[in-house]
Formats: C-alpha cells, sequence, structure tokens
C-alpha cells in the first residue's frame, strides 16, 4: 500500500491529537493513582473520569483535582469530592494531603474519591469517627467548656 502525502499528514495530526488529550501522567500525581486496587481493566482514568478508558467526562474528584491545577496538596485532600462522607485524602490513604509524586504510595486499601458508592472499610469508619470525637472533646476543654453529663 502507497502512502500518500495527505495520508501520512492525516494520520500525523490524528496522533498529536490523541497524545493531547491523552494525560496518563496524571494518575502519578495522586497518592495510589497508580495502584492495582484502583484499576479497572488495568486502567487508571477511572479515578478522574466516568469511565475506566478515560476520554469521557471527568466524575467530581477529576473535577476539583482539574480545577486545583492538577496538584495533589492538602486542600485537594480535605476536599470530599463524591459526597459520600470521607475526604479525597481518606479514601486515597493521604488524610493530611503530604503525599508527594515519586513517593511510594501510602500503605492500605484505597477506595475511589469520584464515587460516592467507594468508601473506606469500617475499620477506617471507626478510627476516623474517634479522631473526630477526640478533637472535638479537646476543642471543648481547650475553650473551658464543660461537656453536658449524660443521665
Amino acid at each position: 500500500m502507497k502512502l500518500t502525502l495527505p495520508t501520512l499528514i492525516a494520520i500525523m495530526v490524528l496522533t498529536t491529537v490523541i497524545q493531547v488529550h491523552s494525560r496518563p501522567v496524571n494518575p502519578s500525581k495522586i497518592p495510589n493513582g497508580t495502584s492495582t486496587a484502583l484499576k479497572v481493566n488495568n486502567q487508571s482514568c477511572i479515578i478522574c473520569h466516568t469511565t475506566a478508558t478515560g476520554g469521557t467526562p471527568r466524575n467530581p474528584f477529576g473535577m476539583d483535582f482539574e480545577e486545583n491545577n492538577g496538584i495533589w496538596n492538602k486542600t485537594l485532600a480535605a476536599m470530599d469530592s463524591d459526597s459520600d462522607g470521607f475526604t479525597n485524602g481518606q479514601e486515597l490513604l493521604d488524610p493530611n494531603g503530604t503525599w508527594t509524586m515519586g513517593s511510594p504510595n501510602p500503605a492500605g486499601s484505597p477506595t475511589q474519591p469520584g464515587n460516592a458508592a467507594s468508601k473506606p472499610a469500617s475499620s477506617f469508619i471507626k478510627v476516623s469517627k474517634l479522631k473526630a470525637d477526640l478533637r472535638d472533646l479537646s476543642r471543648f476543654l481547650l475553650v473551658g467548656r464543660v461537656l453536658p453529663s449524660t443521665p
């Protein structure tokens, strides 16, 4: 098959367009973004997109990630993009947003921060609730308030 100049140009343009829209580096900018636990069909795109292969609209986490200039930090970690009651940091196992690109992934089983049906295990819920209760208790003690007694 003989390729003509217009055909070669068309192939080059299409290849460039595909490369411009594909952002396979984004998962590596997120803690556990490259974790096999978050991949579907060996694709990490589901973390930010509505499908595993990407090229589709972004899910709530993907929109927040983009609005945060594609940077993982304490701001993005503190958000609850999918409104499931867990911060993005809790779901990606970096609750304080201190993980940096190139660092080892935090240990554990991450969940999808853009999918409300994907939530941390119940043991994490208990620890998270305990931390919140202790934080509330310390706030009361620091301001000198007396907690009401329970009957």
